[in-house]
């Protein structure tokens, strides 16, 4: 909380306040995979892959012989305020969002699967730079880093028709922060360390075309280190539900709920548990693939939508609430299943900026873009 209050008062100095300076950092993350991004991340219902280890560990059992995934992700972005005499730049980051290895252990009256993956919890990769340019001052706030977690994953078939899985997290990571002004370093990089352990359970559920799942994030605690004190934040529990329709063999149709109260959140200070003040970040899901037959290939096209709300509020205190398109293909070459989404949208809102001695309100528009890449390996 410290950082973003001295980013803030630095802000303020040079122009910008408010919304501006936390409108990028992004915590409404959801589950892996490329196909699952492809399709809007209505995935709780389907979760057929090794990702489901991120979705609905329930999901495994629907896995049949060994399989080994990895998937990368580029982020990029970009802000317009209105009236405003500075422009915002994001610049693009990639980073490995999973990789899992997942084993089928037995094939009897039920599936027995189990699981490991290495995956992106929280994402800090974000570098944004301020450029004004009837001055040439240019200042860039530096963040890098993110929480990972090691997540070994099991999921039992307990009847034909139901399922149940769970997913143990060992959370690890750090990030780094730092303000250059005019390419000369500003405000030194501060470092700080995370760790701690979470639990997710879910369950999954087949009714001849229709599935209906949901996966519950435990209520956690996450600590940040840093070289003066240790702060614990808790963060409450999470969740998803969602339902595919199976309409044939080559189309599916899904949706998700996903919610996550961060209203709940707070952080330890002086031994009292602070509010952390964020706002809720509930979302709505809808996603489709469709399966096209091409010579001896199946091509799959996918689409979907997302409401993408901030877990805070604009200037004048109104929630920031964001839509997302979706889209992505795929490619099956023998064991190996190769796929790619692109997401583009943002949102719109008020933020507060000093212009000569006061301070005004511009209408503020956020675009964001990510790129998802997989591939997915049987064995």
């Amino acid at each position: 909380m410290r950082k973003l209050n001295r980013l803030l008062i630095l802000l303020m100095a040079l122009g910008v306040t408010g919304s501006t300076a936390n409108a990028q950092y992004r915590l409404n993350l959801t589950g892996s995979g490329a196909r699952a991004s492809a399709m809007g991340y209505a995935f709780t219902a389907i979760a057929d892959d090794a990702t489901a280890i991120s979705w609905n560990a329930a999901g495994l059992t629907q896995l049949l012989s060994p399989e080994a995934s990895i998937i990368g992700r580029v982020s990029a972005g970009s802000k317009a305020i209105e009236g405003a005499d500075y422009k915002v730049d994001r610049a693009s980051d990639f980073n490995l969002n999973f990789a899992s290895f997942v084993l089928p252990l037995s094939m009897g009256a039920g599936n027995l699967v189990a699981g490991i993956a290495y995956r992106n919890i929280f994402d800090f990769n974000n570098n944004i730079t301020y450029t004004w340019p009837l001055t040439d001052d240019k200042m860039t706030d530096k963040n890098k880093g993110g929480v990972w977690g090691i997540s070994p994953s099991a999921a039992m078939q307990l009847t034909p028709n139901f399922s149940v899985g769970g997913t143990f997290n060992i959370l690890t990571g750090s990030s780094e922060h730092s303000i250059d002004r005019n390419d000369v370093n500003y405000i030194p990089p501060s470092k700080e360390d995370y760790s701690g352990t979470s639990l997710e359970i879910g369950v999954l559920a087949g009714f001849n075309q229709l599935s209906v799942g949901a996966n519950f994030k435990l209520p956690y605690t996450l600590k940040i280190k840093n070289e003066k004190e240790e702060t614990d934040i808790k963060i409450p529990a999470f969740f998803s539900v969602g339902t595919a329709l199976h309409v044939s063999d080559n189309l599916t149709l899904a949706f998700d709920y996903q919610a996550r109260p961060w209203s709940k959140a707070t952080v330890s200070s002086g031994g009292k548990d602070v509010n952390l003040g964020f706002e809720n970040v509930n979302s709505i899901h809808l996603g489709m693939e469709f399966v096209v037959p091409f010579g001896g290939l199946a091509i799959p096209l996918r689409l979907g939508f997302y409401t993408a709300p901030k877990p805070w509020k604009d200037d004048e205190d109104n929630k920031i609430s964001g839509t997302m398109f979706t889209l992505g293909s795929g490619l099956a070459i023998g064991k190996l299943s190769l796929n790619a989404s692109l997401e583009l949208g943002g949102s719109t809102y008020q933020s507060s900026y000093y212009s000569g001695n006061e301070t005004v309100m511009g209408n503020t528009t956020d675009v964001d873009v990510r790129m998802t890449l997989g591939a997915t390996l049987g064995l």
